[in-house]
């Protein structure tokens, strides 16, 4: 379990953009330390440079996607325990069973409101953590309806 003020989080997406979006989001939660990588080559070198507690990942990136990157922390015995949320746009189920097949720690899909993000997080961190976590009184919405990522 994270305790969120020691908890060190990785965010990987090819756009910069959206990786502002959930890093803002993630410091919202109460969790100030977020790296970013812009693919999945850049996050597997920085996942075996420094310990991370949890990866948040995009599934579509160029040249090394998030389903390869959670393949690779999988594969790799020194990373393959770090928890790993896959964010993607991904619609279709049977990509959702490969992902949770896979080993994804779980799933979240874009659109998505800070509320639905907290609700991912929450399920990471210490009950003792959980306490000092103010969620947002209202979302700033990123968009979809907030039970659609709700698949695991």
């Amino acid at each position: 379990m994270l305790d969120t003020h020691d908890a060190r989080l990785l965010v990987v997406d090819d756009s910069r953009m959206i990786r502002r979006i959930v890093v803002g989001m993630i410091h919202e939660f109460g969790i100030a330390q977020v790296d970013q990588a812009g693919d999945g080559n850049e996050a597997l070198e920085m996942l075996r440079r420094r310990r991370y507690d949890l990866v948040i990942s995009d599934w579509w990136m160029e040249p090394v996607s998030g389903f390869e990157l959670l393949l690779a922390v999988r594969l790799d015995p020194a990373l393959a325990k770090i928890p790993f949320l896959m964010i993607t746009a991904e619609r279709d189920f049977g990509e959702v069973i490969n992902a949770k097949s896979a080993g994804a720690t779980d799933y979240l899909l874009k659109p998505f409101t800070t509320e639905t993000l907290n609700r991912k997080l929450t399920r990471f961190v210490s009950s003792d953590a959980q306490n000092l976590a103010v969620l947002p009184a209202a979302a700033r919405r990123v968009g979809w309806r907030e039970d659609a990522d709700e698949i695991f």
